[in-house]
Protein backbone atom coordinates (compact mmCIF):
# COMPACT_ATOMS: atom_id res chain seq x y z
CA UNK A 1 0.00 0.00 0.00
CA UNK A 2 1.27 3.47 -0.80
CA UNK A 3 0.92 6.17 1.86
CA UNK A 4 -0.52 8.46 -0.83
CA UNK A 5 -3.59 6.18 -0.82
CA UNK A 6 -4.43 7.21 2.76
CA UNK A 7 -6.86 10.17 2.71
CA UNK A 8 -6.57 13.04 5.21
CA UNK A 9 -9.48 11.75 7.31
CA UNK A 10 -7.95 8.27 7.56
CA UNK A 11 -8.48 4.90 5.99
CA UNK A 12 -10.13 1.76 7.30
CA UNK A 13 -9.03 -1.64 6.05
CA UNK A 14 -10.64 -4.97 6.85
CA UNK A 15 -8.47 -8.01 6.19
CA UNK A 16 -9.65 -11.60 6.01
CA UNK A 17 -6.91 -14.15 5.34
CA UNK A 18 -7.13 -17.92 4.97
CA UNK A 19 -4.89 -20.77 6.06
CA UNK A 20 -2.99 -20.88 2.75
CA UNK A 21 -1.97 -17.21 3.13
CA UNK A 22 -1.00 -17.70 6.77
CA UNK A 23 1.10 -20.81 6.10
CA UNK A 24 2.83 -19.08 3.17
CA UNK A 25 3.69 -16.13 5.44
CA UNK A 26 4.89 -18.54 8.12
CA UNK A 27 7.22 -20.33 5.72
CA UNK A 28 9.73 -22.66 7.33
CA UNK A 29 10.03 -20.88 10.67
CA UNK A 30 10.71 -23.18 13.60
CA UNK A 31 7.39 -22.68 15.36
CA UNK A 32 4.88 -25.29 16.45
CA UNK A 33 2.00 -24.13 14.22
CA UNK A 34 0.01 -26.70 12.27
CA UNK A 35 -2.66 -24.47 10.69
CA UNK A 36 -5.31 -21.87 11.45
CA UNK A 37 -8.98 -22.66 11.96
CA UNK A 38 -11.44 -20.57 9.97
CA UNK A 39 -9.88 -17.28 8.88
CA UNK A 40 -7.67 -14.59 10.31
CA UNK A 41 -9.72 -11.39 10.68
CA UNK A 42 -8.20 -7.97 11.22
CA UNK A 43 -9.52 -4.40 11.15
CA UNK A 44 -7.10 -1.52 10.72
CA UNK A 45 -7.69 2.20 11.16
CA UNK A 46 -4.83 4.19 9.56
CA UNK A 47 -4.13 7.91 9.81
CA UNK A 48 -1.33 9.74 8.01
CA UNK A 49 0.20 12.62 9.95
CA UNK A 50 1.83 15.62 8.27
CA UNK A 51 5.26 14.34 9.31
CA UNK A 52 4.75 11.19 7.22
CA UNK A 53 4.11 9.01 10.28
CA UNK A 54 1.29 6.51 9.86
CA UNK A 55 -0.66 5.81 13.04
CA UNK A 56 -2.29 2.36 12.85
CA UNK A 57 -4.82 1.15 15.40
CA UNK A 58 -6.10 -2.34 14.81
CA UNK A 59 -7.20 -5.69 16.07
CA UNK A 60 -6.58 -9.24 14.98
CA UNK A 61 -8.44 -12.45 15.76
CA UNK A 62 -7.25 -15.91 14.77
CA UNK A 63 -7.65 -19.45 16.09
CA UNK A 64 -4.40 -21.38 15.63
CA UNK A 65 -3.75 -25.13 15.79
CA UNK A 66 -0.47 -25.45 17.68
CA UNK A 67 1.60 -28.42 18.71
CA UNK A 68 2.28 -28.79 22.43
CA UNK A 69 6.03 -28.93 23.05
CA UNK A 70 5.61 -31.53 25.81
CA UNK A 71 3.09 -34.08 24.49
CA UNK A 72 3.15 -33.15 20.77
CA UNK A 73 -0.69 -33.07 20.59
CA UNK A 74 -2.44 -30.31 18.67
CA UNK A 75 -4.46 -27.74 20.60
CA UNK A 76 -6.26 -24.48 19.79
CA UNK A 77 -4.68 -21.18 20.73
CA UNK A 78 -6.84 -18.09 20.20
CA UNK A 79 -5.33 -14.67 19.62
CA UNK A 80 -7.74 -11.77 19.99
CA UNK A 81 -5.82 -8.56 20.52
CA UNK A 82 -5.83 -4.83 19.98
CA UNK A 83 -2.63 -3.15 18.83
CA UNK A 84 -1.13 0.19 17.86
CA UNK A 85 1.79 0.58 15.50
CA UNK A 86 3.52 3.74 14.31
CA UNK A 87 5.13 3.60 10.87
CA UNK A 88 7.77 6.22 10.22
CA UNK A 89 9.59 6.94 6.99
CA UNK A 90 13.03 5.32 7.05
CA UNK A 91 15.87 7.79 6.98
CA UNK A 92 19.60 7.24 6.78
CA UNK A 93 19.92 9.87 9.51
CA UNK A 94 18.85 7.36 12.19
CA UNK A 95 21.49 6.37 14.66
CA UNK A 96 22.37 2.73 14.13
CA UNK A 97 22.89 1.94 17.78
CA UNK A 98 21.15 3.65 20.65
CA UNK A 99 19.18 2.73 23.71
CA UNK A 100 15.55 2.19 22.79
CA UNK A 101 12.91 4.24 24.51
CA UNK A 102 9.56 2.67 25.41
CA UNK A 103 7.68 4.60 22.73
CA UNK A 104 10.09 3.30 20.05
CA UNK A 105 9.08 -0.32 20.66
CA UNK A 106 5.84 0.15 18.71
CA UNK A 107 7.53 2.00 15.86
CA UNK A 108 8.32 0.44 12.51
CA UNK A 109 9.59 1.92 9.28
CA UNK A 110 8.61 2.09 5.64
CA UNK A 111 10.61 3.04 2.54
CA UNK A 112 9.59 4.65 -0.75
CA UNK A 113 6.12 5.52 0.59
CA UNK A 114 5.16 1.82 0.61
CA UNK A 115 4.17 -0.62 3.36
CA UNK A 116 2.23 -3.88 3.58
CA UNK A 117 -0.64 -3.88 6.11
CA UNK A 118 -0.74 -7.71 5.94
CA UNK A 119 2.85 -7.87 7.21
CA UNK A 120 1.95 -5.72 10.21
CA UNK A 121 -0.98 -7.99 11.08
CA UNK A 122 1.14 -11.13 10.65
CA UNK A 123 3.82 -9.67 12.91
CA UNK A 124 1.22 -8.95 15.60
CA UNK A 125 0.11 -12.58 15.47
CA UNK A 126 3.69 -13.86 15.71
CA UNK A 127 4.58 -11.71 18.72
CA UNK A 128 1.41 -12.92 20.45
CA UNK A 129 2.35 -16.60 20.24
CA UNK A 130 3.66 -18.32 23.37
CA UNK A 131 7.38 -19.07 23.36
CA UNK A 132 6.72 -22.45 24.95
CA UNK A 133 3.31 -23.64 23.71
CA UNK A 134 1.55 -26.03 26.08
CA UNK A 135 -1.83 -27.69 25.56
CA UNK A 136 -2.49 -27.07 29.26
CA UNK A 137 -0.33 -25.65 32.05
CA UNK A 138 0.06 -29.02 33.77
CA UNK A 139 0.80 -31.07 30.63
CA UNK A 140 2.75 -34.15 31.71
CA UNK A 141 4.34 -34.72 28.31
CA UNK A 142 5.68 -37.99 26.97
CA UNK A 143 7.44 -40.84 28.79
CA UNK A 144 11.13 -40.26 28.18
CA UNK A 145 11.69 -43.97 27.69
CA UNK A 146 8.85 -45.26 25.51
CA UNK A 147 7.05 -42.08 24.35
CA UNK A 148 3.66 -42.84 25.93
CA UNK A 149 1.51 -39.73 26.39
CA UNK A 150 1.39 -39.32 30.18
CA UNK A 151 -1.74 -37.14 29.98
CA UNK A 152 -3.69 -40.04 28.50
CA UNK A 153 -2.07 -42.79 30.60
CA UNK A 154 -1.66 -41.25 34.04
CA UNK A 155 -0.87 -44.58 35.73
CA UNK A 156 1.84 -45.43 33.19
CA UNK A 157 4.89 -47.16 34.62
CA UNK A 158 7.38 -47.95 31.92
CA UNK A 159 8.55 -51.55 31.91
CA UNK A 160 11.65 -50.65 29.93
CA UNK A 161 14.65 -48.96 31.48
CA UNK A 162 16.86 -46.26 30.11
CA UNK A 163 19.91 -48.56 30.19
CA UNK A 164 18.18 -51.37 28.28
CA UNK A 165 17.08 -49.16 25.42
CA UNK A 166 19.91 -46.66 25.30
CA UNK A 167 21.33 -46.96 21.76
CA UNK A 168 24.80 -45.97 22.93
CA UNK A 169 24.79 -48.69 25.60
CA UNK A 170 23.67 -51.31 23.07
CA UNK A 171 26.43 -50.26 20.68
CA UNK A 172 29.09 -50.37 23.41
CA UNK A 173 27.88 -53.82 24.49
CA UNK A 174 28.24 -55.06 20.95
CA UNK A 175 31.81 -53.78 20.88
CA UNK A 176 32.49 -55.55 24.25
CA UNK A 177 33.49 -52.22 25.81
CA UNK A 178 31.24 -52.43 28.89
CA UNK A 179 30.28 -55.13 31.35
CA UNK A 180 27.27 -57.22 30.58
CA UNK A 181 28.35 -57.54 26.97
CA UNK A 182 26.62 -60.24 25.04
Amino acid sequence: MNIKDIPRDGFKLNLIKDNAWFMAMLGVRAVEIDSINKELVSNLDMHLEDSGVIDIHGNVRVDINMKCVRCLNLFNYIIDKQFTVMLEPYSNNFQSYHELKKEELDTEFYTNHDFEPENIVFEQVMISLPMYPLCKPDCKGLCSICGTNLNEHQDHVCKKTVEEDNPLRVKLQRLNLIKGAK
